[in-house]
């Protein structure tokens, strides 16, 4: 259990870190704790069995492109991509 939490917390942390750089190196706006949220609520829904990962997926996007008023192609396909990515490293490990 312990080291499902830090796993959680640490793809929270990275993906919340790749989203405020892909944000800034596209020119969006970013509001630190709206992208923490979104990165914590993903990694939460992530390593559920069956689903989760489809599931956090979709969330990740929709969240993205709602709340950082960033485009589908290529901002929010870069930040689902840079977050896969990390989920599949840290919460590929459990």
């Amino acid at each position: 259990m312990t080291s499902l939490t830090v796993a959680i917390v640490g793809a929270a942390l990275l993906v919340a870190a790749c989203l405020v750089v892909v944000t800034k190196l596209r020119g969006g706006r970013v509001r630190y704790f709206d992208a923490l949220v979104i990165a914590t609520l993903c990694s939460v829904i992530a390593p559920l069995p069956i689903a989760g990962w489809i599931l956090a997926t979709i969330v990740f996007c929709l969240l993205v492109t709602r709340v950082m008023d960033m485009e589908l192609w290529p901002d929010t396909v870069a930040v689902v991509v840079a977050a896969n990515v990390v989920w599949i490293f840290v919460l590929g490990t459990l």
